[in-house]
């Protein structure tokens, strides 16, 4: 079988076998974005305000390159701009849940209401907003609008 090119750079596969090293030497130790921008100073330059949040996050994005790379078996996992190698199932359980598994909830679930929300267009309300009963003399829409219409919006003139 042919050997194929690396798809990490030079400087990738440098920042996963020195994560991977200080996890070797230390494996309760996370690697601070200092560390990483100590030993790689013409990648990263340390200013405390101003690389807090975009070195952290030019790391991340390289942390991102090289977990999703099939050269890497190991798995980096990473918290409050800090990284080192998973060391056991159950760690990386615990990260993929937290980083993915919450987030991914919370957009289902606002997904669900949007599209309730849709599905409902045209229906007939029984009670207002504030729980009264709509009859003839109640000011409330009868129906559930959940899109603009513009020919019953110039008829209506309702805010909602």
């Amino acid at each position: 079988m042919a050997k194929t090119k690396s798809q990490l750079s030079t400087y990738q596969w440098e920042l996963y076998n020195f994560i991977k090293e200080k996890s070797i030497e230390d494996s309760e130790h996370w690697v601070t974005h200092e560390e990483i921008c100590e030993r790689f100073p013409r990648k990263f330059q340390l200013n405390h305000q101003a690389c807090l949040k975009k070195c952290s996050s030019r790391i991340q994005k390289e942390i991102i390159v090289i977990n999703s790379s099939p050269e890497i078996e190991k798995i980096i996992i990473y918290k409050n701009q800090t990284y080192r190698v998973a060391s056991s199932k159950e760690e990386l359980d615990q990260f993929l849940e937290t980083k993915f598994l919450n987030r991914a909830f919370r957009i289902l679930k606002r997904y669900w209401q949007l599209k309730d929300k849709g599905e409902k267009d045209g229906q007939v309300k029984l009670l207002s907003a504030r729980g009264d009963v709509i009859d003839d003399k109640s000011q409330a829409r009868k129906f559930i609008e959940a899109f603009i219409n513009v020919s019953l919006t110039n008829e209506t003139n309702t805010p909602f």
